[in-house]
């Protein structure tokens, strides 16, 4: 959808809305066709007193982040920035917010002096965090430079062209 707002020149907003039924179908299909498997191979649920409650997946000191993360990224997308904006904008949000909370669950139980020691874990899987995130960003970089320069030759050598007239007379349009 990213690629498909900046391509087409139209906000994110409108491809959003346009792929709600096709979404909503494409979810229904994959829950029936689990839901059948299911039925078929006899995997009963599991029992009501092992199932999570509603209040522990909405525990707000633990939910705010991540919640509040997401909405800050959809909140940017629909107010039309670009996506790299908005993931900016929701990955700054997420760390103000995991700040806020670990200083706050601390406060809360008196222990203000365990605080420093979270603030310092914070800081240590941020850092870890950009780690991972820039050796995998190391291998895309270098894919999407062989595929760039696989395109350059291919464009200018013309066997692009000449293997697409193939195609097309092959489909005998």
């Amino acid at each position: 959808a990213f690629i498909m707002a900046e391509w087409l020149n139209i906000p994110y907003s409108h491809i959003a809305f346009a792929a709600t039924v096709p979404a909503i179908l494409y979810f229904g299909a994959v829950f029936a066709a689990v839901d059948a498997v299911a039925r078929r191979d006899g995997l009963m649920p599991i029992d009501k007193s092992q199932m999570p409650k509603w209040r522990d997946l909405l525990d707000l000191l633990n939910g705010v982040p991540t919640f509040g993360a997401i909405a800050v990224l959809i909140g940017f997308l629909f107010a039309d920035y670009t996506p790299t904006v908005a993931g900016a904008a929701g990955t700054i949000a997420l760390i103000g917010m995991q700040l806020v909370v670990r200083v706050l669950r601390h406060a809360a139980a008196g222990r203000t002096r365990e605080a420093g020691e979270e603030l310092v874990k914070l800081g240590r899987q941020i850092a870890s965090g950009l780690d991972d995130a820039a050796r995998g960003l190391l291998s895309i970089a270098v894919l999407l430079g062989c595929a760039g320069v696989i395109v350059t030759v291919l464009g200018s050598s013309g066997v692009a062209v000449k293997f697409s007239s193939l195609l097309v007379s092959f489909a005998g349009v």
